[in-house]
């Protein structure tokens, strides 16, 4: 049974004045800029993760599907020995690790049957469980909490964004389709930040209210602190380099709090940060090497 989406209220606007902002004149005058950037990896890598014990980065190699890890400094790049990773059926796609990495969300389908299933399992594959039907060949899979998963389909008419209770197999539509439509849940799951025509807005499931941020970005390019409160994302800058923006959820506010020097191109993707919350790690977009920015 699809619950019906609430009605949100009328969007408002985040404004782009906070006592983090900078001048971009004085920027231009040249001013020294703020420094922190480092380059961490010898080679270009993907899919950058924690390791379990929060102080190295776990990364594969474009290419070659060897993997890395790397200590927050940069001066330690060591080969892992063995995949970290499980080889799963090649009828599984969309695979998405819960928030804690203990389990996985993938699509199941059976090519010849053209029938498949929304399921969770161990990462290695084994105690699945299969929560809902479907005959979508493709989803975008997302924890939003141990208990629910949102998907989409990102290739068919219709994109919009459903919340499914793997629990109860009750399903939720959240956002109606939005062209280009990209997600990111807070930690806490009540919170929903998401791009989709050009526009990054915030959905708050508590409060049941909707931003529209005026910040030109995309959700992927942003990482979301530990308690749900403040979001960092990456936004392209006048120099065709990204700056790194600090967003205040419950001050409705962003400002600038890192810009590269003119001689650094760098483009934020999926960044995330390091347990302090001190460091933000992301893969560079326009080289593809693993990058640290210093938010002290």
């Amino acid at each position: 049974m699809v619950a019906q989406k609430k009605n949100l209220p009328q969007q408002a606007n985040i404004s782009n004045l906070n006592r983090f902002s900078i001048s971009m004149t004085s920027q231009k005058a040249g001013t020294k800029t703020m420094s922190g950037l480092g380059r961490l990896s010898n080679v270009k890598a993907l899919n950058p993760y924690l390791s379990e014990d929060g102080k190295k980065i776990i990364y594969s190699e474009k290419g070659t599907g060897k993997f890395f890890s790397t200590d927050f400094s940069g001066q330690s790049n060591n080969v892992i020995q063995g995949s970290p990773l499980y080889d799963l059926d090649p009828n599984i796609s969309g695979v998405a690790f819960s928030k804690n990495r203990q389990k996985i969300a993938y699509l199941f389908f059976d090519k010849n049957s053209e029938e498949g299933q929304i399921s969770i399992a161990n990462p290695d594959g084994t105690v699945f469980k299969n929560i809902l039907p479907t005959r979508a060949k493709q989803l975008k899979l997302d924890w939003a909490n141990a208990n629910k998963i949102s998907f989409y389909n990102s290739t068919g008419e219709d994109h919009s964004l459903f919340l499914l209770d793997i629990e109860t197999k009750q399903i939720e539509k959240i956002l109606d389709s939005l062209n280009g439509l990209k997600i990111l849940w807070s930690p806490d799951g009540s919170k929903l930040l998401y791009s989709g025509n050009n526009q990054l807005s915030l959905l708050d499931l508590q409060t049941n209210s909707s931003l529209t941020i005026d910040l030109q970005t995309e959700a992927d390019r942003c990482v979301w602190t530990l308690n749900s409160l403040f979001v960092y994302c990456g936004a392209l800058n006048n120099n065709l380099s990204d700056n790194l923006y600090h967003l205040d959820v419950g001050k409705k506010e962003f400002g600038l709090v890192f810009q590269p020097s003119l001689a650094d191109k760098i483009k934020i993707k999926k960044p995330l940060l390091s347990p302090a919350e001190d460091l933000l790690f992301f893969v560079n977009d326009i080289d593809g090497y693993l990058y640290r920015i210093n938010l002290d």
